[in-house]
């Protein structure tokens, strides 16, 4: 069942438009984890829209309450995953995010998975920006790795094969860079520091532009 939180009241689908529309501007995080990231951002930006989308929505007890506690009129959880998501959201981001997915997310944005990449897609407006960061390899996600077919990450192929998929689902991508520590230190989220306690690793950020479909 798919759960829409506004300052940890629950709501219909139908009054998600009634505050989609108070707003020019919309930024959507998928796999939201704790939901700090978005926290952060929405509460640094009250004139933005900021939806996080998580599946498991025990994580998101403590910030759901400080949504509420500091009544943070410009952020909305949704609790479901990004293959149970409907369209309602389609067409309205000015920004996509996904940082340091895991599973099914996480073979989306690597690898060829036209369904759920063509979802996730389908967010944002023409010309939104789409940011992906994510880090794997062979030293420390052996298992995920062969359970879930993953590719060897590198520029070559994330500026190569990735970018051609990405294109078939109208995903243009600008850049592909390389974090340094610091900059992981700032998202702050449970994931993040989990995937890093202790682990030197290659984090890849890939920036795309949404594409119109006739260019």
């Amino acid at each position: 069942m798919i759960k829409i939180l506004v300052n940890k009241k629950i709501i219909e689908y139908n009054e998600l438009n009634n505050i989609v529309n108070k707003f020019k501007h919309i930024y959507v995080d998928l796999g939201t984890g704790n939901g700090k990231f978005i926290y952060d951002l929405a509460k640094n930006n009250p004139d933005k829209l900021y939806i996080g989308v998580e599946p498991t929505a025990s994580n998101l007890y403590d910030y759901s309450k400080k949504v509420s506690k500091n009544k943070i009129e410009n952020l909305i959880f949704i609790i479901t995953s990004i293959e149970n998501m409907g369209d309602e959201l389609n067409g309205l981001a000015d920004k996509v995010y996904i940082n340091f997915p895991w599973g099914s997310l996480l073979e989306a944005t690597v690898k060829d998975m036209p369904v759920l990449l063509n979802k996730i897609s389908r967010l944002g407006k023409v010309d939104a920006e789409f940011i992906f960061i994510f880090a794997y390899n062979n030293i420390h996600e052996p298992v995920e790795i062969e359970k879930r077919q993953l590719p060897e990450l590198s520029s070559n192929y994330l500026l190569s094969e990735l970018k051609e998929i990405y294109k078939k689902a109208n995903l243009s991508i600008l850049s592909c860079t390389n974090l340094e520590p610091h900059e992981i230190k700032n998202f702050g989220t449970l994931w993040a520091k989990k995937l890093f306690l202790g682990k030197s690793r290659d984090v890849y950020r890939i920036i795309s532009k949404k594409i119109n479909i006739n260019t």
